[in-house]
């Protein structure tokens, strides 16, 4: 195994760490804000997280992520719904006619 590959297993095994602990931390704030019922300050700080998560969703940049090598082109449900046997064919990408009949040689 080259240092690499160790590198990145270590940095892997601190960063579960790091959420691990960090998730337990969480949790043992909700706890103690429910055993000293303290249930407005707990609403706050959950609508908070809530507003901060739908943050981070609306700004990540999805246009940019990758489609998997084995993702199915597009779905058929419209098709299957309207009984048509299949969705028309996609376009050629290259936006070229395809020539018909030929053979290179």
């Amino acid at each position: 195994m080259d240092s690499r590959s160790r590198a990145g297993v270590a940095s892997g095994k601190s960063r579960r760490r790091k959420t691990i602990v960090i998730t337990l931390a969480v949790v043992a704030v909700v706890i103690a804000l429910i055993a000293y019922e303290q249930v407005a300050l707990l609403y706050v700080i959950s609508t908070l997280s809530v507003v901060a998560l739908l943050f981070i969703v609306a700004w990540s940049n999805l246009e940019g992520a990758r489609r998997p090598a084995g993702a199915a082109p597009l779905d058929d449900s419209a098709a299957i719904g309207s009984g048509i046997a299949a969705a028309a064919p996609a376009s050629n990408p290259r936006g070229t006619a395809a020539r018909a009949g030929r053979t290179r040689r």
